[in-house]
């Protein structure tokens, strides 16, 4: 009978080892499941922040393109949007409730028309107290998706007497390249030639000295 209560013993065990790692293979699990969906937030509500910001700049471009803008604003540009539809008066007001929101085209803003997302938009133009040849222009968008708000807010001018200039800007001429000056260099001197050296002169032979002549015997005298 032993055996068998060890063997069941370790056939619990195991259960219960797979039981807490799948516990926490679930946590796991949970936690990166979380993490994607706030990054996935993320970066949808960047790119909504994106499109917002074109959008604004766009209606500011269609306030300074109006050739009427100082006639009447109660009747707005006169032209139509992308879509077909007209333009609204230059005389809305955030701080009326509800504020009059209207519906934007999206053909140019094709990331903002999916299921669920609006775009809106409202705009203001009013002449300064200070300034009466200058006219601050006030643009709102709203984007609404998942019940959630993001309101841009773009205020700039426009001068009565400036002509509106329909190019972002002007491209400057490119500095012409310098032609670079070839200069030829100094000719360069020729080697003056080595000079030959001179042949040494050769050097007389040595004289032999004459022999020395043998000497004459002396006389010999003897004393008796």
């Amino acid at each position: 009978m032993k055996p068998r209560d060890g063997l069941r013993n370790k056939r619990g065990t195991t259960l219960v080892e797979v039981l807490v790692a799948m516990t926490l293979m679930l946590f796991v699990f949970l936690f990166l499941t979380a993490d994607l969906i706030q990054s996935s937030g993320a970066e949808n509500l960047a790119s909504n922040h994106t499109s917002t910001v074109s959008a604004a700049n766009y209606l500011v471009g269609i306030m300074r393109a109006d050739g009427g803008f100082w006639s009447d604003w109660a009747s707005g540009p006169g032209t139509l949007d992308a879509c077909g539809n007209k333009w609204t008066p230059y005389t809305d007001d955030i701080t009326k409730s509800p504020a009059p929101w209207h519906a934007m085209c999206t053909n140019l803003f094709p990331e903002m028309a999916g299921t669920g997302v609006h775009l809106q938009y409202m705009w203001n133009a009013k002449i300064q107290t200070a300034d009466p040849q200058l006219a601050e222009l006030t643009v709102w968008v709203m984007t609404d998706e998942a019940s959630r708000h993001d309101i841009y807010e773009l205020k700039t001018t426009r001068m009565k007497d400036a002509p509106y200039n329909p190019n972002k800007g002007v491209v400057p001429n490119p500095t012409p390249t310098p032609t670079p000056t070839i200069t030829s260099p100094p000719p360069s001197k020729s080697p003056s030639p080595t000079p030959t050296p001179s042949p040494k002169p050769s050097t007389s032979p040595t004289a032999k000295p004459s022999p020395t002549p043998t000497p004459s015997p002396s006389p010999t005298g003897i004393y008796e």
